[in-house]
C-alpha cells in the first residue's frame, strides 16, 4: 500500500519534497502488451484486470468501482482509502488524482464536472474519526490540470478462457482534486471522494492493479451507499462466479511536499508572528541559535524568496506583496532546519 515516488531536493539541512508527487497508492498501468499480446495504441498502455499468476481459470471481474452521484440522489456512492505519513516526516497536500471512466464515453475532455473529497483522521464508517479537511459540498475539480491519462482499462485477456477482447470502450481520465489541508503529522489517513458526471450518470474508478496478483494483504477499500448510510469493504468476486471475493484499493496519486525532520529539529526554537499575516511577518530565535537561511514557497512549491542571512537571532519579511493564501517558511539555522505554515490574509 506505501508505494510511494518522490523527487527529492536537498535544502537547508533537511530532505524536502516539494512540489511533486509524494504518495502513490498502487500500480495501475500494466504496460503496453495484453497477456495475450495485442499491442495498446501509440502512446497508451493497458490497464488489464488482474488474474493470479498461473491461474488461467478466473480473474478480477471489476474494470471500476462507483463513486458518483446524481442530480435526482437517487444514485449516490463514496469511495474511501487509507495513506500513511511516515514517522519523521510532515507532509503539505496540494493535489490528489484520481483515475475515472465512463463505458463507452467518446468526449475528448474529462467526463466529470464536480469532484468531492474529505480526508479523516481515521476509518471513516467508523463513529471514532473525524473530519481534517475538506467537504462534499465543496468542487474541488481542477478542470486545467485533468485530462487523459494515456491508459485503457481493459477485462483479462486470458482469464477465465478464452478471456475477453481488448476493446477501447474505458479510457481512463486523471482528474485532480485541488485543496488546502493542514500539515499532515505520521500517522494513517483516509480519503472519501465522489464525482458528478457531465452526463449525470455513472463514474467508476479504477482499483490498484497489479499483474499476476488478484489482491493484495494490504487492500481495504471501502464502499459507501449514501443513500442507505452503509458501509461495505471494495470486493471484487471475481470471473467466474465460483471464483474466491477479494479485497480491493483504489488507485490514487498525492502531489505537495514534505519535510524529513533532522535530529536537530526539537532544539529550534523559533516564533513567527503575526500568523496570520497581514504585511510584514517577524522571525525570531531562541537559545544561542541564529538564523543563516530563509526561503518562502507557495503552496504549489513555486520559490518565491531565497535570501542567506548572517547570523541573525531576528528577521522581518515583506509579505504584502504575496497573495492571499498559505505560504511555507523554511528556516536554516545553527541547529538544522525548521518548516513553518504561515497562512497570508
Amino acid at each position: 500500500m506505501n508505494i510511494k515516488t518522490t523527487i527529492a531536493l536537498l535544502f537547508l539541512g533537511a530532505v524536502q519534497f516539494v512540489n511533486s508527487q509524494i504518495y502513490n497508492n498502487g500500480n495501475l498501468s500494466t504496460g503496453t502488451t495484453t497477456i495475450s499480446g495485442t499491442t495498446a495504441p501509440a502512446g497508451y498502455t493497458w490497464s488489464e484486470v488482474s488474474n493470479d499468476t498461473g491461474n488461467t481459470s478466473e480473474a478480477n471481474l471489476n474494470a471500476g468501482f462507483a463513486a458518483s452521484f446524481n442530480i435526482a440522489n437517487t444514485e449516490n456512492y463514496k469511495i474511501a482509502d487509507n495513506f500513511k505519513v511516515q514517522s519523521g516526516e510532515q507532509w503539505f497536500v496540494s493535489s490528489i488524482d484520481f483515475f475515472c471512466y465512463q463505458t463507452n464515453y467518446n468526449g475528448t475532455t474529462i467526463p466529470i464536472d464536480q469532484l468531492k473529497v474529505q480526508i479523516w483522521d481515521g476509518d471513516p464508517s467508523l463513529s471514532t474519526s473525524n473530519i481534517i479537511a475538506g467537504n462534499h459540498i465543496d468542487n474541488v475539480l481542477n478542470v486545467a490540470e485533468s485530462g487523459d491519462s494515456m491508459i485503457y482499462r481493459i477485462f483479462n485477456s486470458v482469464a477465465p478462457a478464452p478471456g475477453y477482447a481488448s476493446t477501447l470502450i474505458r479510457k481512463l481520465w486523471k482528474v485532480k482534486a485541488s485543496f488546502t489541508i493542514p500539515i499532515l503529522n505520521p500517522g494513517t489517513y483516509w480519503i472519501t471522494f465522489q464525482a458528478h458526471a457531465t452526463n449525470n450518470a455513472y463514474v467508476y474508478f479504477a482499483p490498484v492493479t497489479t499483474p499476476g496478483a488478484r489482491t493484495s494483504a494490504a487492500f481495504d477499500a471501502k464502499q459507501q451507499n449514501v443513500l442507505t448510510n452503509s458501509w461495505s469493504g471494495m470486493i471484487d468476486t471475481g470471473n467466474p462466479s465460483t471464483a474466491i471475493d477479494v479485497s480491493q484499493d483504489i488507485a490514487f496519486t498525492i502531489h505537495g511536499g514534505v519535510t524529513l525532520q533532522n535530529e536537530k529539529f526539537n532544539e529550534i526554537h523559533a516564533y513567527f508572528f503575526p500568523n496570520p499575516v497581514s504585511n510584514e511577518l517577524e522571525v525570531n530565535l531562541q537559545n544561542d541559535n541564529s538564523i543563516n537561511e530563509i526561503q518562502i514557497v507557495d503552496i504549489n512549491g513555486r520559490i518565491l524568496l531565497s535570501k542567506n542571512v548572517v547570523n541573525e537571532t531576528s528577521i522581518k519579511v515583506d509579505f504584502s506583496q504575496y497573495s492571499l493564501g498559505v505560504y511555507f517558511v523554511n528556516l536554516k539555522t545553527t541547529n538544522g532546519s525548521v518548516q513553518k505554515k504561515v497562512i497570508k490574509q
